[in-house]
């Protein structure tokens, strides 16, 4: 008899320990407000777009669901953007409209592990993740899963992952660092009901950079100039205790690291590429600017 219960023992701890480590994010009851802005212009950066899974299609044999885009409002309005498919003891895919394919989230991540996300929303290369810890956190009375991570090559830029939330920078802007900005999940609902809210924002939707100056936006850490330039940058730090600065391309590429430099800090810029570039500042907190090459 006692034989008999072993195997539906061991199933149901499987079971359990399956479903344990999924982060549980392919549900199309749920809706994600992202607060994005653009490097397409510095006077109206910000703006809130909404995203959504819906419907289901099948792609080369693999079944997955529509990723749905939103930048309305009154959300009446929805592009498809590309495509999620999830395999529950693993992670989380996105395949774009181009159809390239990569890995968002990675489920039975554990402390220490280094994880590689292939953003496609984004770019395609691959960004190096440490898991730095994995813990629950109490969120409307449940407790769910969290994973916090940092960039390989720089650990000051960090990132968390909630169960049934997703990454805090927007349930598709996992790995996503430099790339045209600062991303922020405002909100998260299911059938209308608040899952999650950044508590530094008030509302769950912003159109304009002045929405969310007065609270938000502080004086600059630090400053470039010239700005655009071609052959030499100067960057300003209004602070002395810097930490450290970082370079990234418009592909969130690390491409400089300087550590405790000085307040006022001169960089050669002739070798690289015309484009955009970000630069990241450590100090107690993080700051972003960027600057063009031309």
């Amino acid at each position: 008899m006692k034989r008999k219960l072993i195997f539906p023992i061991l199933f149901v701890f499987l079971v359990f320990n399956l479903f344990g480590q999924s982060l549980n994010l392919l549900n199309t009851e749920r809706l994600w407000s992202n607060l994005v802005n653009s490097n397409q212009s510095e006077n109206c950066c910000f703006s809130t777009d909404f995203i959504k899974f819906s419907g289901d299609t099948t792609i080369q044999s693999k079944d997955y669901k529509k990723v749905l885009q939103s930048n309305d409002s009154l959300k009446s309005n929805w592009n498809i953007i590309g495509y999620v498919r999830e395999e529950l003891s693993f992670g989380l895919f996105f395949k774009n409209m181009q159809g390239k394919e990569g890995l968002l989230y990675k489920y039975d991540a554990k402390l220490n592990d280094t994880i590689i996300i292939v953003n496609t929303t984004l770019t395609h290369d691959t960004v190096s993740l440490i898991v730095n810890s994995v813990d629950s956190v109490l969120m409307n009375g449940s407790k769910k899963r969290r994973i916090s991570l940092s960039y390989l090559q720089n650990p000051a830029l960090t990132d968390t992952w909630i169960e049934d939330i997703g990454s805090l920078k927007g349930i598709l802007k996992s790995g996503y660092f430099i790339v045209g900005g600062i991303p922020k999940l405002l909100c998260c609902y299911q059938n209308e009901v608040l899952l999650y809210k950044d508590s530094d924002y008030e509302n769950c939707y912003y159109n304009t950079i002045t929405s969310i100056e007065s609270t938000n936006i502080e004086a600059k850490f630090f400053k470039i100039y010239p700005n655009p330039s071609c052959k030499e940058i100067t960057i300003i730090f209004s602070d002395d205790k810097i930490n450290n600065f970082s370079v990234f391309n418009e592909f969130g590429r690390l491409l400089y690291l300087v550590n405790n430099p000085s307040k006022e800090y001169k960089m050669n810029i002739s070798y690289l590429p015309t484009g955009i570039y970000f630069i990241v500042a450590q100090s107690q907190d993080i700051h972003y600017e960027k600057f063009i090459k031309y």
